[in-house]
């Protein structure tokens, strides 16, 4: 009998010591798992877009004029005669303006300056850019727009701004309005329709501007 009741004990005993060992399995699992959701709740990892609209930069040594394969455009300036003021509003942005009469409600009769250099001819085989936005400071007189290009479902503009590293900028908050003219023969889709982003490049030189190594920074619009 005694033995029988030592039997049972022990049978007893492994199925607890087996329920035990079951339990603390389970709960480390389950411990595993929460703290790896934690992780990846946690952690944030930046995606294609993220990384892409980050600013890039370059070192380049042979920038010229001619190698920004820039158009005619017309600079706004604090310091120069051409009104400043015919086309802006509160945030950065692009108009694109396919023909006089649209231009002209947006630049009225007394521009007289940029009245002469924009007219019926000129939309011809052009259309006109329309770029409102504002600098910290003073622009120098370096400011060139290139590169009209497709990207996806919109156009883009790169804005250049040229300037010497050691050249003392005049700081100050100015609101430009710059007007930029893009051969129609670059845009295959209704002008009127297209959605248009600035891309900005700064060009920083070492020395000289076109005559030294400078560093490029590129900002993509959002």
């Amino acid at each position: 009998m005694r033995k029988i009741l030592a039997l049972i004990l022990a049978l007893l005993l492994c199925v607890s010591l087996i329920a035990c060992n079951n339990e603390e399995t389970n709960l480390g699992s389950s411990s595993s798992l929460d703290s790896s959701s934690d992780a990846s709740s946690s952690a944030k990892p930046s995606t294609n877009d993220d990384k892409q609209k980050q600013p890039k930069k370059e070192i380049l040594d042979n920038v010229t004029l001619e190698s920004l394969g820039f158009y005619t455009s017309y600079i706004s300036s604090v310091e120069s005669s051409t009104p400043n003021d015919y086309y802006h509003t509160s945030e950065d942005r692009a108009k694109v303006v396919s023909s006089y009469e649209e231009f002209l409600s947006y630049v009225s009769n007394n521009h007289t300056d940029i009245l002469r250099h924009i007219n019926e001819e000129t939309f011809e085989n052009n259309f006109v850019v329309l770029i409102s936005g504002q600098e910290g400071h003073i622009r120098v007189e370096n400011v060139y727009y290139s590169d009209f290009e497709k990207f996806d479902e919109y156009y883009t503009l790169t804005y250049n701004y040229l300037y010497e590293e050691n050249r003392c900028l005049q700081m100050m908050v100015e609101k430009y309005s710059d007007v930029c003219v893009i051969p129609r023969t670059l845009c295959q889709d209704d002008i009127s329709s297209i959605e248009l982003k600035i891309i900005r490049k700064d060009y920083k030189f070492e020395g000289e501007i076109y005559n030294s190594i400078c560093e490029v920074t590129t900002y993509l619009p959002e």
